[in-house]
């Protein structure tokens, strides 16, 4: 066997081993994804409530609770960005 041959024959392996590992991990950072974007569906349900309640009480929506809200859809804004960004 020649150099040449025996040098594409352990490029070729290395190739496959680090197509595997590729593949690995980007099979495990889609379930990453999908559990991240499943916990943000569950704040934004939360998030959508509390506004719709905080619209129907105008004074909560300028106190804590609209406080709070805000500090809410931020998060859910930085969880959408992540997401994204792993896509």
């Amino acid at each position: 066997m020649t150099d040449v041959r025996r040098e594409l024959e352990n490029l070729g392996e290395e190739l496959v081993k680090a197509r595997d590992e590729l593949r690995l991990q980007i099979a495990l950072a889609k379930a990453e994804v999908r559990d991240d974007w499943d916990e943000l569906e569950k704040q934004w349900q939360h998030f959508s409530q509390q506004l719709k309640r905080a619209g129907h009480e105008a004074a909560d929506a300028s106190g804590d609770v609209g406080i709070a809200l805000a500090a809410v859809g931020k998060e859910l804004q930085k969880g959408y960005e992540r997401v994204r960004k792993a896509l």
